[in-house]
């Protein structure tokens, strides 16, 4: 499933932008949830991760290209600007928007724009999750500090909420084709760019969380945690 986020201070440009993606997702084999924001505010406190972010640059008093940067740093959600003025184009790429659509909506440019972002979500890495509410959900690499095995499923903390895979943590491990992430333990497996310090037996993570590291994965964690920093420098 997509998750998309809606964000127009106008009720009514929410609903026919809900209802034309609604109609592109009908003839896909894909299915989408779609929630509207009538403020950036509300979105910025919602904590959700949605995998697409439709955002009206004019909010009222809010700058919705200033939600959008604020949203989006942690996450991989990839962001359509929406505005009635096209001389506002080049400040949606100094934000890394994925695309700028004008209004009213054009039902072509939409379903390019849609067709890439898919394109673009499928090459991203990312986890099935399941979500509060039972609903399944993707969750990216990038955002995961940590994954613990539990009873018959894992724990995923991510930089803004908690979620439930319902693989062992033997087969996550295997197919995290990432050098950023470390299997520490048997029941624990770290994203690297969190880790804030470490001694011999655990981790801190950013946000004072700890992990613990096995004796037998001492060694083989340094060597990892070495060659890590040093692609970051290169």
């Amino acid at each position: 499933m997509i998750r998309i986020a809606i964000c127009d201070d106008i009720l009514t440009h929410c609903k026919i932008a809900e209802e034309k993606i609604n109609s592109y997702f009908s003839g896909k084999a894909l299915a989408c949830s779609i929630d509207i924001y009538s403020s950036g505010a509300a979105l910025l406190e919602s904590g959700v991760s949605y995998d697409l972010l439709i955002m009206d640059i004019a909010l009222g008093k809010e700058n919705g290209m200033d939600t959008a940067r604020k949203y989006t740093s942690g996450r991989c959600t990839r962001v359509i600007l929406l505005s009635s003025h096209r001389e506002e184009l080049p400040n949606g790429y100094k934000i890394g928007a994925f695309r700028f659509l004008i209004k009213p909506i054009d039902n072509e440019a939409l379903t390019e724009a849609l067709d890439s972002a898919l394109e673009a979500l499928d090459r991203d890495r990312w986890l099935t999750c399941l979500d509060d509410n039972g609903r399944e959900c993707r969750v990216y690499l990038p955002e995961i500090l940590y994954i613990e095995a539990g009873h018959r499923k894992c724990c995923v903390r991510t930089v803004t909420g908690t979620y439930d895979c319902l693989s062992g943590i033997q087969k996550i491990s295997s197919e995290l084709h990432s050098p950023d992430f470390f299997q520490t333990h048997k029941s624990y497996i770290v994203n690297m760019n969190y880790i804030h310090a470490f001694g011999k037996q655990e981790l801190l993570l950013v946000g004072e969380e700890r992990i613990p590291v096995s004796r037998y994965n001492r060694e083989r964690f340094r060597d990892a945690y070495k060659n890590y920093v040093k692609r970051r420098v290169d």
